[in-house]
């Protein structure tokens, strides 16, 4: 969601609307980690390490079973895609490297410029996620606040990847969805 909001600017005129879920616009957790994060990122990037995976963050396919902490509040939907990971461990991804961190807060750093923002005129919904652990609710809540063509709606007790939540919701992100792409519904700007 990131990319298609780097990439906005240049759509306007091929791209009638958008609709961004759980954008990464700053990181779940206090602005001191995410501030720390940032600064290791870079330094690491300096010396030269940014193909190393970031401290902590290598392989995430160990994750024992299904946990409260996981992306998705849907069990067989997690071991689904658990399972596929698992039989085709090529599909995987895996944590974050040193360079793909740094050019992750680079991008948010550009996409929250206002002046950056100012040259977005696509009409966008953004969808959060409301028990969110991976990506700042209170960055995305800003981020649309400032939007002049684009509004907000969060999703209460979801989990970070929306379309893989479970049925409950699942159905409110994709009636959103269907509602603000064919342009009817409640939803307004």
């Amino acid at each position: 969601m990131l990319i298609a909001l780097l990439a906005s600017p240049s759509l306007t005129n091929r791209v009638r609307r958008m609709v961004l879920c759980a954008p990464l616009l700053g990181l779940a957790g206090s602005p001191a980690t995410t501030t720390w994060v940032a600064r290791l990122a870079r330094f690491l990037y300096a010396i030269g390490l940014g193909k190393m995976y970031m401290p902590g963050r290598r392989n995430r396919l160990k994750t024992p079973d299904f946990s409260p902490a996981a992306l998705s509040s849907d069990p067989e939907r997690f071991n689904r895609n658990r399972a596929t990971v698992t039989t085709w461990p090529g599909l995987a991804i895996n944590g974050p490297t040193v360079a793909w961190t740094r050019a992750m807060f680079r991008a948010v750093e550009q996409v929250t410029d206002p002046d950056f923002m100012a040259r977005l005129h696509i009409p966008s919904l953004i969808l959060a996620a409301g028990s969110d652990r991976v990506v700042s609710n209170s960055a995305i809540e800003t981020y649309a606040r400032h939007l002049r063509s684009g509004s907000l709606l969060t999703i209460d007790g979801a989990r970070h990847e929306l379309l893989q939540e479970a049925d409950r919701y699942r159905e409110q992100a994709l009636a959103a969805f269907f509602a603000f792409v064919e342009g009817t519904g409640d939803i307004d700007f």
